[in-house]
């Protein structure tokens, strides 16, 4: 009987656990795609027999690259490019932007307020916004869901909700704890993409449009006076546009509390998605916006479109980001795939506890 060779490797990787000895790489991407960065443990036995197998510490690794191999079959590709200008007038940027394809989630905020205060807003919002929705793409924590939620909404829908409204708290205690950042606040307008919708939710002027086929529509609520004026009595709010075009009648922190507009809606393989602030909406009108996403690429579009509204005065920062929805499959022959190689694994080898 031959000895026992054991060979104990360690990295810190993004999960590829299963794939480092399966020669499979495409799993390897999807994998690196789908899995946050954390240190996995593991051991490879080779015996007498020259049967092999690996040793977790914990197995709850196997069972998360099985949801992983799940979770593929309804996946969404978005094209996303986004660009954030400080504009021709402005000495800083108040804007922020956040971008990330492994959530599908987006944002761009627009902050206001005094000795940089906007700026702080802005980026307290898409950072709240950031954090919260991560928590419930870690394994390993257990993350409690926030009361209050609307059973007409999705689980998503709500986690999103509520990331806005503890954003709120956050800007609304310090604004209340340091006099430089009083009325300080900040709009906001996210769009998350889960298996079967889009959720657009925004509070504030920051647009959200959305391209399908060969219209535009509006998918989110402005929250000015003119806007509501305009629902109104459509004749005296264009008396009063010159005033109240900007006067916001909702920010994120400005009050204790908040209610965000927020809809969910199908998407299809095509459409686009643009996100703005008011320094690009401003300048460029929905059809100049509909034209230009649809002749280029996000990438190009962003660029042309913070261009024209530098170009006609850039007064304020332009911040957009442009979405385009690349494929929305369900990959029933690559989860076939995956599937098959994951149950030859399984028969290969014996997957069993670490004892220390």
């Amino acid at each position: 009987m031959t000895s026992t060779t054991f060979y104990y490797i360690r990295e810190k990787i993004r999960f590829t656990v299963l794939a480092i000895y399966f020669d499979c790489v495409p799993f390897i991407k999807l994998l690196n795609i789908l899995c946050s960065e954390q240190t996995y443990s593991f051991l490879w036995q080779e015996n007498y027999s020259g049967k092999r197998y690996i040793t977790f510490e914990d197995r709850s690794y196997l069972f998360f690259c099985i949801n992983v191999l799940r979770n593929i079959a309804y996946m969404v590709v978005v094209e996303s490019t986004g660009i954030s200008d400080v504009g021709k007038k402005r000495k800083n940027n108040e804007d922020a932007i956040y971008i990330d394809n492994t959530m599908n989630l987006f944002v761009v905020a627009d902050g206001m307020g005094g000795h940089n205060a906007g700026e702080i807003a802005s980026n307290i919002v898409v950072e709240t916004i950031r954090d919260y929705m991560k928590r419930f793409t870690d394994s390993n924590i257990d993350v409690e869901e926030l009361k209050d939620s609307d059973a007409s909404l999705s689980k998503e829908a709500n986690r999103l909700l509520s990331s806005i409204h503890l954003a709120n708290n956050g800007i609304y205690n310090l604004s209340k704890s340091n006099e430089c950042y009083e009325e300080m606040g900040s709009t906001v307008s996210a769009v998350l993409f889960t298996e079967e919708n889009l959720i657009a939710t925004n509070v504030g002027d920051s647009p959200i449009y959305l391209i399908h086929n060969d219209s535009i529509e509006l998918l989110s609520v402005s929250h000015t006076v003119l806007a509501e004026q305009m629902a109104i009595n459509p004749q005296r709010a264009k008396m009063l546009e010159h005033h109240f075009k900007h006067m916001l009648t909702q920010a994120v922190g400005i009050g204790e509390t908040i209610k965000p507009d927020i809809c969910e809606t199908p998407f299809f393989k095509g459409d686009i998605i643009v996100l703005s602030s008011d320094g690009l909406s401003d300048n460029v009108s929905p059809e100049e916006i509909f034209q230009t996403v649809k002749k280029e690429n996000p990438q190009r579009a962003c660029r042309t479109l913070v261009d024209l509204a530098n170009e006609r005065g850039g007064n304020d920062n332009i911040t957009v980001i442009v979405l385009k929805v690349k494929d929305k499959k369900n990959q029933n022959s690559l989860l076939k795939g995956l599937m098959s190689k994951l149950r030859n694994i399984l028969n290969s080898f014996i997957f069993t506890n670490l004892y220390k």
